[in-house]
């Protein structure tokens, strides 16, 4: 069984913000980052906002949310035999034609309240 949070309405939150806190959130529940994606317009797409996801380092995705060339990612944790992810953060914008906001599932196992309601705190403020 998976534990979930979901957070609308994050359109105060920087993309750099939410991927430190991410980090933070990892870490603290054990969880290795084994890697990323962030979101692209296509260019020629069918509609306006469709994107594609681009894999890649969690090193590298840092570094893109940095310099402002990626703003909505996923992050995830991966072990074998579990699809699509172990455990997995995303954080969405408006310019992919919806709205802000960040889900996480992780397994319920690795649970820990503390870790989770001190992220929903710093997220709040």
């Amino acid at each position: 069984m998976y534990s979930g949070i979901a957070l609308y309405d994050t359109v105060c939150l920087s993309s750099k913000t939410v991927c430190e806190l991410g980090e933070y959130f990892f870490n603290n529940l054990g969880l290795p980052i084994i890697g990323a994606g962030y979101y692209s317009i296509l260019e020629h797409g069918d509609h306006l906002g469709e994107h594609e996801i681009i894999e890649t380092s969690f090193s590298d995705l840092k570094a893109k949310v940095e310099n402002g060339e990626a703003t909505a990612f996923r992050i995830y944790s991966e072990q074998d035999g579990v699809q699509p992810w172990y455990a997995s953060l995303g954080y969405m914008t408006s310019e992919f034609d919806g709205f802000h906001y960040i889900d996480i599932q992780y397994p319920k196992e690795i649970d820990n309240p503390d870790v989770v309601n001190e992220f929903i705190r710093v997220v709040s403020e």
